[in-house]
């Protein structure tokens, strides 16, 4: 699909472990926003901020730049060019609405270490009308999207049947 690009297996057992467990630690809060729509606000997502520090922490930023050289976004994803970085947490049932992130690049990381394709919890990108879903990306543990945050995108929140938190981490890159 043009303007993604995904990465399975990005991390070794450990590393990936480390990451969710350090992210069942973070503090959460409310008010991630999807849509600039006053009347879809009432659903804001519960989000951690990471800083530069959280990320090496978490040794999330080699392993990233590993990868980068072999993406067409590799001069977008420097050190310079993070703008933010945010740890989502959707719960079964939660609301998230079709957005995109103006002039970005966006680095997509699925931190759970075991997921269940009947679960859902899928990625989805639309063509520019916001009419035909483009490319899914099921919850695949251990994957990374690096994609154009101009794609039109949301997530589905999983079923009851799976886990009470998918946890996310994406990294925000100026284009």
């Amino acid at each position: 699909m043009k303007g993604i690009e995904v990465f399975d297996n990005f991390l070794t057992h450990d590393h990936r472990r480390h990451i969710f467990e350090t992210a069942q630690r973070s503090l959460f809060q409310i008010g991630w926003d999807d849509s600039p729509e006053l009347d879809k606000k009432h659903q804001p997502c519960l989000h951690s901020r990471y800083n530069l520090n959280d990320l090496k922490n978490i040794e999330i930023w080699n392993p990233l730049l590993e990868i980068a050289k072999k993406s067409k976004f590799k001069k977008s994803l420097t050190l310079n060019n993070l703008k933010e970085t945010v740890l989502n947490l959707t719960k079964p049932g939660d609301i998230n609405y079709t957005h995109t992130h103006y002039k970005r690049v966006t680095a997509l990381y699925y931190i759970n270490p075991t997921w269940d394709i009947e679960w859902g919890g899928e990625t989805l990108f639309f063509d520019d009308q916001v009419k035909n879903i483009s490319f899914v990306s099921p919850f695949t543990p251990n994957r990374l999207i690096i994609a154009d945050g101009a794609i039109p995108h949301t997530i589905k929140a999983q079923n009851y049947g799976g886990p009470a938190y998918r946890f996310t981490l994406t990294m925000f890159f100026s284009k």
